[in-house]
Protein backbone atom coordinates (compact mmCIF):
# COMPACT_ATOMS: atom_id res chain seq x y z
CA UNK A 1 0.00 0.00 0.00
CA UNK A 2 1.47 3.37 -0.98
CA UNK A 3 2.29 5.82 1.77
CA UNK A 4 -0.08 8.45 0.39
CA UNK A 5 -2.95 5.95 0.16
CA UNK A 6 -2.27 4.82 3.73
CA UNK A 7 -2.61 8.47 4.82
CA UNK A 8 -5.96 8.66 2.99
CA UNK A 9 -7.18 5.51 4.76
CA UNK A 10 -6.07 6.81 8.17
CA UNK A 11 -7.70 10.18 7.46
CA UNK A 12 -11.01 8.55 6.46
CA UNK A 13 -10.98 6.40 9.59
CA UNK A 14 -10.06 9.36 11.80
CA UNK A 15 -12.88 11.47 10.37
CA UNK A 16 -15.35 8.64 10.92
CA UNK A 17 -14.23 8.19 14.51
CA UNK A 18 -14.34 11.94 15.16
CA UNK A 19 -17.86 12.10 13.71
CA UNK A 20 -18.97 9.38 16.13
CA UNK A 21 -18.04 11.40 19.18
CA UNK A 22 -19.84 14.59 18.17
CA UNK A 23 -22.81 15.21 20.36
CA UNK A 24 -26.26 15.28 18.84
CA UNK A 25 -27.96 18.56 19.64
CA UNK A 26 -30.75 17.90 22.11
CA UNK A 27 -34.06 19.66 22.22
CA UNK A 28 -36.14 20.08 25.39
CA UNK A 29 -38.72 17.42 24.57
CA UNK A 30 -38.33 14.12 26.41
CA UNK A 31 -37.73 11.02 24.35
CA UNK A 32 -40.72 8.80 23.72
CA UNK A 33 -41.09 5.60 25.67
CA UNK A 34 -39.81 2.35 24.21
CA UNK A 35 -43.11 1.34 22.64
CA UNK A 36 -43.85 4.80 21.23
CA UNK A 37 -40.34 5.22 19.84
CA UNK A 38 -40.28 1.88 18.09
CA UNK A 39 -43.87 2.06 16.91
CA UNK A 40 -43.58 5.51 15.32
CA UNK A 41 -40.24 5.25 13.52
CA UNK A 42 -41.68 4.27 10.16
CA UNK A 43 -44.36 6.96 10.26
CA UNK A 44 -41.96 9.74 11.27
CA UNK A 45 -38.90 9.03 9.18
CA UNK A 46 -39.50 6.13 6.83
CA UNK A 47 -37.15 4.04 8.97
CA UNK A 48 -38.36 0.62 9.92
CA UNK A 49 -38.02 -0.09 13.65
CA UNK A 50 -36.52 -3.50 12.89
CA UNK A 51 -35.52 -5.57 9.91
CA UNK A 52 -33.23 -4.93 6.97
CA UNK A 53 -32.50 -1.73 5.09
CA UNK A 54 -30.45 -1.51 1.89
CA UNK A 55 -28.95 1.64 0.35
CA UNK A 56 -26.77 2.28 -2.67
CA UNK A 57 -23.92 4.78 -3.00
CA UNK A 58 -23.70 6.60 -6.32
CA UNK A 59 -21.20 8.98 -7.87
CA UNK A 60 -22.09 10.70 -11.12
CA UNK A 61 -24.98 8.29 -11.66
CA UNK A 62 -22.73 5.24 -11.30
CA UNK A 63 -23.16 2.84 -8.41
CA UNK A 64 -19.93 2.72 -6.41
CA UNK A 65 -21.11 0.95 -3.29
CA UNK A 66 -23.84 -0.18 -0.93
CA UNK A 67 -24.79 -0.54 2.72
CA UNK A 68 -26.97 -3.09 4.47
CA UNK A 69 -28.32 -2.32 7.94
CA UNK A 70 -30.21 -4.57 10.34
CA UNK A 71 -32.01 -3.68 13.57
CA UNK A 72 -32.87 -6.53 15.90
CA UNK A 73 -35.05 -5.88 18.95
CA UNK A 74 -33.88 -7.13 22.34
CA UNK A 75 -36.89 -8.14 24.34
CA UNK A 76 -40.40 -7.76 23.06
CA UNK A 77 -40.48 -5.04 20.35
CA UNK A 78 -37.23 -3.50 21.57
CA UNK A 79 -38.30 -2.81 25.14
CA UNK A 80 -34.80 -3.91 26.28
CA UNK A 81 -33.04 -2.10 23.45
CA UNK A 82 -31.79 -2.86 19.98
CA UNK A 83 -28.82 -4.58 18.38
CA UNK A 84 -27.87 -2.71 15.19
CA UNK A 85 -25.53 -3.99 12.50
CA UNK A 86 -24.30 -2.39 9.29
CA UNK A 87 -21.94 -3.50 6.57
CA UNK A 88 -20.95 -1.72 3.43
CA UNK A 89 -18.65 -1.69 0.46
CA UNK A 90 -17.34 1.32 -1.44
CA UNK A 91 -15.31 1.02 -4.65
CA UNK A 92 -13.22 4.07 -5.51
CA UNK A 93 -10.42 4.91 -7.88
CA UNK A 94 -7.53 6.48 -6.00
CA UNK A 95 -4.37 7.51 -7.83
CA UNK A 96 -5.58 5.59 -10.87
CA UNK A 97 -6.02 2.34 -8.97
CA UNK A 98 -9.30 0.67 -8.09
CA UNK A 99 -9.69 0.34 -4.33
CA UNK A 100 -12.38 -1.29 -2.22
CA UNK A 101 -13.22 -0.06 1.26
CA UNK A 102 -15.26 -2.43 3.39
CA UNK A 103 -16.94 -1.29 6.59
CA UNK A 104 -18.57 -3.34 9.31
CA UNK A 105 -20.25 -1.68 12.27
CA UNK A 106 -22.40 -2.73 15.18
CA UNK A 107 -24.05 -0.88 18.03
CA UNK A 108 -26.14 -1.66 21.05
CA UNK A 109 -28.68 0.95 22.06
CA UNK A 110 -31.30 1.19 24.77
CA UNK A 111 -35.05 1.20 24.11
CA UNK A 112 -34.92 4.92 23.22
CA UNK A 113 -32.01 4.36 20.79
CA UNK A 114 -29.37 5.96 23.03
CA UNK A 115 -25.92 4.54 22.32
CA UNK A 116 -24.53 2.03 24.83
CA UNK A 117 -21.64 0.49 22.87
CA UNK A 118 -20.30 0.20 19.33
CA UNK A 119 -17.67 -1.53 17.23
CA UNK A 120 -16.39 -0.58 13.81
CA UNK A 121 -13.95 -2.06 11.32
CA UNK A 122 -12.74 -0.51 8.08
CA UNK A 123 -10.74 -2.74 5.75
CA UNK A 124 -8.89 -1.65 2.64
CA UNK A 125 -6.05 -3.47 0.91
CA UNK A 126 -6.20 -6.00 3.71
CA UNK A 127 -5.34 -3.34 6.29
CA UNK A 128 -7.97 -3.19 9.04
CA UNK A 129 -8.70 -0.16 11.17
CA UNK A 130 -10.72 -1.01 14.27
CA UNK A 131 -12.59 1.01 16.83
CA UNK A 132 -14.86 0.07 19.69
CA UNK A 133 -16.47 2.12 22.38
CA UNK A 134 -18.51 1.89 25.53
CA UNK A 135 -20.69 4.62 27.03
CA UNK A 136 -20.26 4.84 30.79
CA UNK A 137 -21.19 7.26 33.52
CA UNK A 138 -20.65 10.61 31.82
CA UNK A 139 -17.93 9.36 29.47
CA UNK A 140 -17.19 7.46 26.29
CA UNK A 141 -14.25 5.06 26.32
CA UNK A 142 -12.93 4.38 22.81
CA UNK A 143 -10.25 1.90 21.74
CA UNK A 144 -8.78 2.52 18.28
CA UNK A 145 -6.27 0.41 16.38
CA UNK A 146 -4.84 1.75 13.11
CA UNK A 147 -2.56 -1.29 12.83
CA UNK A 148 0.13 -0.25 15.30
CA UNK A 149 -1.63 -1.55 18.39
CA UNK A 150 -4.67 -0.30 20.29
CA UNK A 151 -4.89 3.18 21.72
CA UNK A 152 -7.47 4.17 24.33
CA UNK A 153 -9.18 7.53 24.52
CA UNK A 154 -11.79 8.85 26.92
CA UNK A 155 -14.25 11.59 26.05
CA UNK A 156 -16.42 13.32 28.65
CA UNK A 157 -20.13 13.31 27.83
CA UNK A 158 -22.73 15.86 28.83
CA UNK A 159 -25.44 14.55 26.49
CA UNK A 160 -26.32 11.41 24.59
CA UNK A 161 -24.12 10.72 21.58
CA UNK A 162 -24.94 8.99 18.33
CA UNK A 163 -23.07 7.36 15.49
CA UNK A 164 -24.18 7.09 11.89
CA UNK A 165 -25.76 3.71 12.59
CA UNK A 166 -28.01 5.03 15.39
CA UNK A 167 -28.72 8.69 14.70
CA UNK A 168 -31.71 8.34 12.34
CA UNK A 169 -33.58 6.03 14.69
CA UNK A 170 -32.71 8.19 17.71
CA UNK A 171 -33.96 11.40 16.08
CA UNK A 172 -37.15 9.71 14.87
CA UNK A 173 -37.81 8.43 18.41
CA UNK A 174 -37.28 11.96 19.80
CA UNK A 175 -39.95 13.33 17.43
CA UNK A 176 -42.62 10.81 18.36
Amino acid sequence: MSRRYKHVVVAVAAVWIAAMVWLVKQDDRPAAGPTGAAASLGAVSGIMPHGDEYMGAYLGGERIGWTHSTAIPRGRTGRLGWALHQEGLLKLTVQGQARAIETIGAANVDADFRLQSFSFRLITDGQPVRAEGQVGEGKLLVKVDFGAGPREMTFPLKKDIQIDLTVDRYLAAKRS
